[in-house]
C-alpha cells in the first residue's frame, strides 16, 4: 500500500489515478481531499469531516477515519442473507422505536465519521438494528423486548459472530439520556478495535 499525505490532484490527474471518481473529483474536492491512498486494485479517498457535507452513498469510501485515524476495513465473503425477511425489515425500518430513531438521527447520511450504516439489515435468519459492513459491525439497541429473550439472544448472538461479526450493544436508556456519551463511547470502541498504527499497512 502506498500513502501520499498531504496534496491535492487536478481533474485529469485524478481521473488517470482513480477513473471512478472522475465525476465526482468537484464534489469530493470540495470538502478538502487530504490523503489518496491505493493497492493496486483499489483507490480509496480519506477526507476531512464537514458538517455541512452529506456525501452520496457512492462516495463512502475506504478507509473510514475518526480524528486522523484510519480504520482497518474488514474483508470476507458476502454474508447470507434470508429473502423471506426482506419485506419484514423494510417494514421493521417504517415502525422503528423511539431510540432506534435517536441513534439513526446521529449515524445517518455520513454524520459520524462519514461512516455508513445500514439499518434493520437482513444477516443469515436475522434482522440487526444497524450493521456497518466495512467494518463487519452490528449495533444493537437493546430495550425492554430483550427481557425474556435470554436464550434466544445468546443463540442470535452465537450465529452472527460465527460468521466473523463484532456485536457492540447500547443500553436503549442510554441513547434516550445519555446520548453524546453513549456515541462517545461507540467511538472509542471503534477506534480500539479497528484503528490503525502509526505506519500499520
Amino acid at each position: 500500500m502506498k500513502t501520499k499525505n498531504p496534496f491535492s490532484l487536478s481533474h485529469d490527474a485524478l481521473a488517470d489515478d482513480c477513473p471512478i471518481l472522475k465525476e465526482s473529483y468537484s464534489e469530493v474536492n470540495s470538502i478538502g481531499l487530504t490523503y489518496l491512498i491505493w493497492n493496486e486494485t483499489t483507490t480509496h479517498l480519506l477526507f476531512e469531516p464537514n458538517d455541512s457535507y452529506k456525501p452520496k452513498r457512492s462516495l463512502y469510501q475506504n478507509p473510514y477515519a475518526i480524528r486522523g485515524v484510519i480504520l482497518k476495513v474488514q474483508t470476507s465473503n458476502p454474508l447470507p442473507r434470508n429473502p423471506a425477511l426482506k419485506k419484514y425489515a423494510r417494514q421493521m425500518r417504517n415502525k422503528s422505536t423511539f431510540t432506534e430513531i435517536i441513534f439513526w438521527i446521529q449515524v445517518t447520511k455520513g454524520r459520524f465519521h462519514h461512516i455508513d450504516f445500514d439499518r434493520q439489515r437482513v444477516i443469515g435468519n436475522y434482522i440487526v438494528d444497524f450493521y456497518v459492513h466495512q467494518l463487519r459491525l452490528i449495533i444493537e439497541i437493546d430495550g425492554d423486548s430483550h427481557k425474556g429473550k435470554e436464550r434466544y439472544d445468546a443463540q442470535r448472538e452465537a450465529d452472527l459472530t460465527g460468521l466473523g461479526l463484532t456485536i457492540y450493544r447500547i443500553d436503549a436508556s442510554d441513547v434516550k439520556y445519555k446520548i453524546k456519551t453513549t456515541m462517545f463511547k461507540l467511538e472509542q470502541f471503534i477506534l480500539e478495535k479497528y484503528g490503525m498504527e502509526q505506519g500499520e499497512v
